[in-house]
């Protein structure tokens, strides 16, 4: 198919954030065409966004899916209906027999060394505060 299924996505809510398209016959969902995903102007976060809520199984399959605006790019088909895209410290994860799309942020790891410092840190002085006296 040559159609296009297109959502804009500004945050995570349903019906206020973006469209999220909604099957209740039991036959399921049958995907076609192409997915344009037009995300607003700045970062979402982690989260999990259910773009498409059906019962019943998933069928057919986009022939790609590309993005705009804030996560813009070329998503990269990883198989059995998964697309992924990449962007610095964040990664973007859209699965068919989900309908859902991923999205996840990993810290840098300069900020994972500062929390692993402060830990160790943490765990020092409580164990000279409790340290018993021999």
């Amino acid at each position: 198919s040559s159609s296009t299924i297109m959502d804009v996505l500004g945050a995570t809510t349903a019906g206020v954030d973006f469209d999220q398209v909604q099957v209740t016959d039991s036959a399921g969902l049958t995907y076609g065409g192409s997915l344009l995903l037009a995300f607003g102007g700045s970062a979402i976060g982690d989260a999990v966004i259910d773009l498409f809520s059906f019962t019943g199984g998933a069928a057919g399959g986009f022939s790609g899916v590309t993005s705009t605006g804030f996560y813009a790019g070329s998503w990269t088909a990883l198989g059995g209906g998964v697309y992924s895209l990449t962007q610095d410290d964040t990664t973007l994860t859209f699965t068919e027999s989900t309908g859902d799309l991923v999205i996840t942020v990993v810290p840098e790891p300069s900020a994972i060394a500062l929390a692993g410092l402060g830990l160790a840190a943490a765990v020092r002085a409580i164990r000279r505060r409790y340290r018993s006296p021999c």
